[in-house]
């Protein structure tokens, strides 16, 4: 039989996940780590799912490590500044959200870098980055919305000070 690639493990794994079936997805997204302990991906989606399961400190290792075996991995930056932002440290989620950016600016990024800019009190850095956002969203993302009211909040609080 032909070696595996792992898309069967990370598939099954991805899958379960979407299902919040965060004990066999860590199952397959193990046996994928196991047999493919160089693909980062399997560190990624093993983030996703501590990060589900509320275990955030696991999370962050994890995107560590997929980002030690890939430094370009977009996805482990943007998932782990989503864990730090959930855990109300929004300076280290705006250094991933950055790096994300760096590597691949993806609309998403930026509406989750302004949230975390927001957190952190910087107003005009989170109004450009909501603005940024929807420069590059699709227009049919739900998110625009949520992006449009932030930015009329921020600029009236910015007015009122």
């Amino acid at each position: 039989c032909p070696k595996g690639s792992g898309a069967e493990e990370f598939l099954l794994s991805k899958a379960y996940w979407r299902q919040s079936d965060y004990e066999n997805a860590r199952r397959f997204a193990l046996k994928g780590q196991n047999k493919f302990p160089s693909q980062a991906r399997f560190h990624v989606l093993l983030g996703m799912i501590s990060s589900s399961s509320n275990q955030p400190d696991q999370a962050i290792q994890h995107n560590r490590t997929a980002i030690s075996l890939d430094p370009n991995n977009v996805d482990a930056f943007h998932n782990m500044g989503l864990v730090f932002l959930h855990m109300k440290r929004p300076n280290d989620a705006m250094r991933c959200f950055l790096q994300a950016i760096n590597i691949e600016p993806r609309p998403i990024s930026f509406f989750w870098l302004a949230k975390a800019c927001e957190e952190a009190g910087y107003l005009s850095s989170s109004i450009k980055n909501y603005s940024k956002f929807l420069e590059t969203s699709k227009i049919a993302d739900p998110v625009r919305e949520e992006a449009v009211n932030c930015i009329e909040t921020l600029t009236r609080s910015q007015k009122a000070l």
